[in-house]
């Protein structure tokens, strides 16, 4: 099972997938505080993180 995060910022093109939902959040967290300079709350995070088949 893969994990997918896209930025909620409009017009940012960042999308991030990994096989692991840790990693996921760390480098989605990691990006809003560095691209943006901002924030996300957890349970933002954990809705704009989905699970996704690979194939």
């Amino acid at each position: 099972m893969a994990y997918r995060f896209e930025c909620p910022r409009e017009n940012c093109p960042f999308v991030l997938r990994s096989a692991g939902d840790d990693e996921v959040e760390k480098l989605g967290r990691a990006h809003v505080r560095l691209a943006h300079r901002d924030h996300i709350a957890p349970v933002d995070l954990e809705r704009r993180i989905e699970r996704v088949d690979t194939v």
